[in-house]
């Protein structure tokens, strides 16, 4: 029995893929990275887009966006809400993690203190997948 057929990669072609997996795991440091900084300041600062494709996609239970955008405007309203709606507001990330390949799941905690309240907090647990 002849062993069996092994095809090698030509070197140059090893070394694109292995550059090309270099490169996504330094952005998604970076990604990682971003996302830990930027969430925190959620309702104070605009976060940092060039971490995100033009062709991204927001899904929750009611709705669906696609495209950077709708993304930016998606920020936009919940920093507008926030700010409406409360009178002392905060995002906490408790963690980042990728469960899966192009899947960054991120779990935090959004507090707040309703305009209007004797000064009783609200707290809202959820999770973002990016």
């Amino acid at each position: 029995m002849s062993p069996p057929l092994q095809v090698k990669t030509p070197p140059a072609a090893q070394d694109k893929e292995q550059h090309h997996r270099d490169e996504f795991y330094v952005n998604l440091g970076l990604a990682f990275r971003t996302l830990r900084e930027d969430l925190p300041l959620l309702f104070t600062e605009d976060p940092n887009y060039d971490i995100y494709r033009d062709d991204i996609t927001f899904i929750d239970p009611l709705n669906t966006f696609t495209g950077i955008d709708s993304y930016k405007l998606i920020f936009w309203a919940s920093t507008f809400h926030g700010k409406m709606l409360f009178r002392e507001i905060s995002l906490e990330v408790y963690r980042i993690w990728q469960p899966s390949e192009n899947v960054i799941l991120i779990r935090w905690n959004l507090k707040g203190v309703p305009k209007g309240s004797m000064g009783g907090q609200g707290r809202v647990s959820g999770y973002f997948k990016v």
